[in-house]
This record gives C-alpha cells, structure tokens and sequence, in this order.
C-alpha cells in the first residue's frame, strides 16, 4: 500500500534535489526545473489524495480537509510567485540564463 505513495514521495525529493544542485550550480536550465517543480507539486498532492483514498476505500472529501486544503494553496500561490520571479527578474537572468556552461562544467 505505501510503496506507491513512497515511491511517489521519492520521485518529488528527486526532483526537489536536482532542483537545488542545478541552482548551486548556477546553471541556466534551473528557472525551468523550478517551474517544472512547482507544476509537480500539485499533481502530486492530487495523486497522493487519489492514492489514498482508492487504496484505503475513503471518499476524497474526507482526505480534502481545510488543514490539508489551505497550505497546500498556500504554498502553490507563493511557489508561484517565485516562479513568477524567475521568469521575470534581470537578476535572474543575469545569473542563471546568459551564463552558457560546457557539459564538463555543468557535470564537475
């Protein structure tokens, strides 16, 4: 039962860590993997609450509570700021985007 929600939960930490190393890295692909994970975010909260609620045979509308719900928008709507940020911010594009990086650079 938990091992699609584990893997699910891993797939989303992958994705959050390869997120993070290309910002370390300043590499000029981060601004997409960022927007790429807020997208995941979501789409993974609605197929954990899918998940659940066929494995454990609970209706959503119990999984769908007000303590579960408002965070969860919360953090979309201020993810999508940030998103917002990136796609518009000369300091953004100064640092990740004009950079052209070879593959050896990318990768050391």
């Amino acid at each position: 039962m938990f091992i699609g929600e584990a893997a699910l939960n891993f797939a989303l930490m992958a994705l959050q860590v390869v997120v993070v190393w290309f910002m370390f890295k300043k590499d000029r692909i981060f601004p997409k993997l960022f927007f790429y994970q807020w997208i995941a975010i979501p789409v993974a909260l609605v197929l954990d609450i899918a998940f659940v609620s066929t494995v454990l045979g609970i209706g959503v509308n119990q999984l769908l509570t007000a303590e579960i719900v408002a965070p969860s928008v919360f953090a979309i709507i201020v993810t999508g700021l940030w998103v917002w940020y990136l796609s518009k911010s000369v300091r953004v594009r100064n640092t990740f985007i004009q950079q052209v990086r070879t593959r050896s650079e990318i990768f050391s």
